[in-house]
């Protein structure tokens, strides 16, 4: 019983891989929102900064 969870779970995951292609992608794209938004936020504190010290 134990050598069929991992087989099944296995099938699983290779189901979920094939049929969830768009799954990834929306994976894929939450990552990179989130990079952007970081590195977006980080910009902007940054630039605020020095913009606003020198006004």
């Amino acid at each position: 019983m134990s050598d069929h969870e991992p087989d099944d779970s296995d099938t699983e995951f290779i189901d979920i891989d094939i049929s969830g292609s768009y799954g990834w992608v929306l994976y894929y794209i939450d990552m990179v929102e989130n990079f952007i938004l970081v590195l977006a936020q980080s910009e902007l504190m940054s630039y605020h900064e020095p913009d606003d010290s020198d006004t």
